[in-house]
């Protein structure tokens, strides 16, 4: 390949990374949180809770006690036309959500307490 054609391939690869660049950024994996409204404090275990919204993101202990994480973000937006909207060219474009649970489990591996958190974040500015 002549070093022209060299220059070429890698500039157009270099576009479409740009392009696609931060367009779909995901952790963690979905779940539905509406489910932790049917778990009792006291009773209900540590495997119950596997069992019925999968595994878990993340594990720990803490002063409160061990505690299970299920944690879901999402990022679609942004690439070369939010680098390009600082000049006045193209729109900063995005959409970011985040869905958080935290299980708190005493010595007995029963619930001690949870918190559940959902938020989303639009932007369409300079459309």
């Amino acid at each position: 390949m002549l070093k022209r054609e060299r220059v070429v391939v890698l500039f157009a690869i270099t576009i479409a990374t740009l392009i696609a660049g931060c367009a779909n950024i995901q952790y963690g994996k979905d779940f539905d949180a509406t489910k932790a409204q049917t778990f009792q404090k006291g009773k209900t275990s540590r495997a119950d809770i596997i069992a019925a919204m999968g595994e878990p993101t993340s594990t720990g202990i803490s002063m409160d006690g061990s505690f299970i994480e299920y944690q879901y973000h999402t990022f679609k937006g942004g690439g070369i036309s939010s680098v390009l909207s600082v000049y006045g060219v193209g729109s900063t474009s995005y959409e970011n959500k985040i869905k958080l649970c935290k299980f708190v489990f005493n010595v007995n591996d029963k619930l001690k307490d949870y918190t559940c958190s959902e938020g989303a974040q639009n932007s369409n500015l300079g459309e």
